[in-house]
């Protein structure tokens, strides 16, 4: 990924606040730890450590929270372009075959008007999971729903995930 599209997947893994303003709080809690230590115990070699401690402590929480963002962000790209290019191959032999795709489910309202409009013996596909009230509804018309499970296509190549990143980047 490039500077500002990491940028602006870091503002949202953060909440909204950029590297110095986090830096700042941990700074500011940093500090308040220190002088509270120092207050108690009056050594103020312990309070730096601690200071110390907490900053080392706040940057690796931060590494790591970062890290499983970047992990999840990845995964979930992955995943949807998966599952977008097993869907336009299915709904492509789908069509071939002379059937009509739905995506996504319609509801009764809209499954009605389509039947009404299409006329009878027109064959619905849909992807998901199976709606029980929609076969009998369908069926009534005249029409049929078919429903297909999700599936996954072949893995996709690493440049076409950071461009799909990119390209919904906040």
């Amino acid at each position: 990924m490039d500077t500002s599209t990491k940028r602006a997947y870091k503002r949202s893994c953060f909440q909204g606040r950029g590297l110095f303003a986090r830096w700042m709080d941990h700074a500011f809690f940093s500090i308040l730890g220190g002088v509270c230590l120092f207050i108690l115990t009056k050594s103020m070699v312990l309070s730096v450590a601690l200071l110390l401690a907490s900053m080392l402590f706040f940057a690796l929480w931060d590494r790591r929270r970062w890290s499983r963002f970047e992990r999840q962000l990845w995964h979930q790209a992955v995943k949807a372009i998966r599952r977008e290019t097993w869907l336009k191959r299915e709904a492509e032999r789908i069509r071939q075959a002379g059937g009509i795709v739905l995506y996504p489910t319609p509801d009764k309202d809209e499954l009605i008007g389509l039947c009404l409009r299409m006329g009878q013996g027109t064959e619905f596909h849909c992807f998901g999971e199976p709606q029980p009230d929609l076969s009998p509804l369908c069926s009534s018309l005249g029409c049929r729903v078919s429903f297909h499970p999700w599936g996954e296509g072949e893995a996709p190549e690493r440049k076409q995930v950071i461009e799909r990143l990119k390209n919904e980047a906040p």
